[in-house]
């Protein structure tokens, strides 16, 4: 992959996201998509393996309703990654002590 922008979709073909210059970024409402227990952020896992894992060094999420800006490496993420299916297929979750707030 070359460091053009990459749209990110998911199988149904909804943008979950976008790729530039190896940084993964989703744009999210934290109200809404944010994981309450344990708090934290969550990938699909389908997308993390195929698409981000191989491509990126770093996952930016942008707080849509706060403005906050939460960085993760790709590495540091696989590392302490946690698997989980609440009714959205299976997704990869990080608590939030291993991001960086901006």
């Amino acid at each position: 992959m070359d460091d053009t922008l990459m749209i990110v979709r998911n199988k149904k073909g909804s943008m979950v996201g976008t790729i530039d210059n190896k940084i993964f970024l989703k744009e999210v409402y934290g109200h809404k998509h944010m994981l309450r227990k344990p708090i934290s952020w969550a990938i699909d896992c389908d997308i993390f393996d195929s698409v981000i894992s191989p491509n990126c060094f770093t996952i930016h999420i942008v707080d849509k309703d706060t403005g906050h800006r939460y960085i993760c490496g790709v590495k540091k993420f696989s590392e302490y990654k946690q698997k989980i299916n609440r009714k959205f297929g299976d997704q990869y979750y990080l608590e939030l002590n291993h991001w960086i707030v901006q």
